[in-house]
């Protein structure tokens, strides 16, 4: 029964890397669930390293 599981959920982990990341149709790009994920979390990341750097003063400004 546990080897019926794993198999299916590797076939699905293969399914899943087959899908491409954006499609374009009709004049208009959509992009998947996952691909709109990770962009803002790397937008998220980069703010906070952002965020960090600018704190510790690396740019110069502030007091």
């Amino acid at each position: 029964m546990q080897s019926q599981d794993n198999a299916q959920n590797v076939q699905a982990g293969q399914n899943r890397e087959k899908q491409p990341l954006f499609r374009y149709d009709n004049g208009r790009i959509y992009f998947t669930r996952r691909t709109e994920r990770m962009f803002f979390f790397l937008l998220t990341v980069a703010m906070l390293v952002l965020g960090v750097v600018e704190g510790v003063g690396v740019f110069g400004g502030g007091s």
